[in-house]
């Protein structure tokens, strides 16, 4: 199987723990704390990956400051969404994000 196009490592995170953190930072900028408790992610899981889906795109980060001064980061998805086509000789993987260009990955069957 070969791979073509713009290779993008990222949908190769796209487990059930990569799921929920991309589902609960979905909708609105989420602290890790609140995704730990939603879906049960480990924190060893949690605090790998964030870092990994901060640095593909396909999180934000941000610093927030509550009122007691205390710092910590939220994240917030910034997928669209995510097509898989598959035809007779390849399957591709395409990743839209909300200002980003396209990614996509292709694997050909030989």
């Amino acid at each position: 199987m070969a791979r073509d196009g713009i290779a993008v490592d990222a949908l190769e995170l796209l487990d059930g723990y990569t799921c929920a953190i991309l589902s609960a930072a979905s909708s609105r900028p989420v602290p890790a704390k609140r995704i730990r408790e939603a879906f049960g992610v480990p924190d060893s899981t949690l605090y790998r990956r964030l870092p990994r889906l901060v640095d593909r795109g396909l999180l934000a980060e941000r610093t927030r400051i509550d009122a007691d001064g205390n710092h910590y980061r939220v994240y917030r998805s910034r997928i669209d969404r995510i097509v898989f086509e598959v035809g007779d000789d390849a399957a591709t993987a395409r990743v839209f994000t909300a200002d980003g260009p396209t990614r996509a990955e292709t694997w050909r069957f030989d």
